[in-house]
């Protein structure tokens, strides 16, 4: 089941080849690259969003918009983490309760969990700050069955 149906978010052409072996930096994975561009992109579009609202669109509208062009940028940049990673991502998305696997809410999830259309277009710019962040935010939830994957990217050091 694609958490996105009907959005033009092509999956594969973002997945990230790499060998069992290889750290991300090896693998072509510079996670302070994709992290910069990652939060940057989310920040537009909560710029975009207020820029939106402050010209008269609806709040809802926006608040829907920009929901929704978080969960595609959450997708497609999990699809250029290596796969034994994202496969534990989804794991810890899981155990957190997420409703998908790539830990994305739709509006009104949002909405019942009392967020107003200005918190969601808010939120939409904060992603975690960092790799290790993440990394270590696994760890507290899945413990040491996360530690072989964490370590062999490097991601707590």
């Amino acid at each position: 089941m694609n958490p996105l149906a009907g959005n033009d978010v092509s999956l594969k052409e973002h997945a990230l080849p790499i060998n069992n072996n290889n750290s991300l930096q090896e693998a072509g994975y510079d996670e302070h690259k994709l992290r910069e561009e990652y939060t940057e992109r989310a920040k537009a579009i909560k710029d975009e969003g207020l820029q939106r609202i402050k010209d008269g669109e609806d709040e809802e509208k926006v608040a829907r918009w920009a929901n929704d062009e978080r969960n595609k940028l959450k997708v497609e940049y999990l699809m250029k983490t290596p796969e034994d990673l994202r496969n534990l991502i989804f794991k810890y998305n899981r155990k957190r309760g997420k409703t998908t696997k790539w830990g994305t809410l739709k509006y009104e999830e949002l909405k019942a969990k009392g967020k107003t259309d200005l918190q969601i277009i808010e939120s939409a710019a904060r992603p975690q700050p960092s790799a290790k962040d993440v990394a270590e935010n696994i760890y507290k939830e899945l413990g040491e069955e996360s530690l072989i994957v964490l370590n062999k990217y490097k991601m707590l050091s």
